[in-house]
């Protein structure tokens, strides 16, 4: 379906604002974690620290998400763990008490070439659904991995055979039925409550990816959590096979 001007421009508003939420979430997480450690100055001075570097990084990721919106997007070599670890604060933030985060990331992954700004508002947006599908006592982990996709092994038409960087998020949440994750990447579909879900995080999260020359898959079932991984092609990726087997 094409979109029409203003059809392309609501949904980009509707999607920083939705980052946006995401980023306020993460600092108000900070601002309870004071309110109920009040007692404790190191743990108050902790978090206040945190809660600013979370701010820093917020702006300066805005600043980023408004100028590909003015069709100037940077991409660039980008170290995904690195980009993983300088995220962690405003990740922490938009984390709950109840939730266990963790991380494995790859001891070598190769750089990708993406909108480090891109990367951290799609990482956000899948730890930000992670943490709204669990219960308590729940785990969500922050991986990254080097991997081939070869030809005959392919099994998303979406995703050409090379290396790629994969970044995943998984949860032991309650997980997905068949039917919602078919429709899970859809623009404004969405499971969550009136007021709670806009639809366009897994929508950008996916646009992202794609646009890196990527794709993100998701792998949940009933009772079994979710895992979203995101496909981001190496800098150094062998020469690609198209379905014929011709290289480009």
């Amino acid at each position: 379906m094409r979109l029409s001007n203003a059809d392309a421009l609501d949904m980009i508003a509707g999607g920083i604002a939705h980052d946006f939420g995401n980023l306020l979430g993460a600092f108000v997480g900070y601002l309870v974690g004071i309110r109920k450690n009040a007692h404790d100055a190191d743990v108050v001075q902790r978090l206040a620290a945190e809660a600013e570097q979370t701010v820093i990084q917020g702006r300066w990721m805005v600043e980023q998400l408004l100028a590909a919106v003015r069709h100037r997007p940077r991409s660039e070599a980008v170290h995904v763990n690195r980009v993983v670890t300088e995220t962690w604060p405003i990740l922490r933030g938009s984390a709950v008490e109840h939730l266990a985060l963790e991380m494995d990331l790859a001891a070598e992954p190769d750089d990708a070439i993406v909108d480090p700004a891109h990367l951290q508002a799609a990482l956000l947006n899948l730890v930000t659904n992670a943490r709204d599908a669990v219960a308590e006592g729940s785990v969500v982990e922050i991986t990254t991995r080097n991997m081939t996709v070869r030809l005959e092994t392919l099994d998303e038409p979406d995703l050409p055979p090379g290396r790629y960087i994969v970044l995943a998020v998984r949860d032991t949440g309650a997980g997905m039925s068949e039917e919602v994750v078919k429709r899970a990447f859809e623009p404004l579909f969405t499971t969550k409550g009136a007021g709670r879900g806009t639809g366009l995080g897994l929508f950008q999260v996916r646009a992202f990816a794609r646009q890196c020359g990527g794709s993100a898959l998701i792998e949940s079932a009933p009772g079994k959590g979710t895992t979203v991984r995101i496909y981001l092609p190496q800098t150094r990726s062998a020469p690609r096979l198209s379905r014929s087997g011709e290289k480009h």
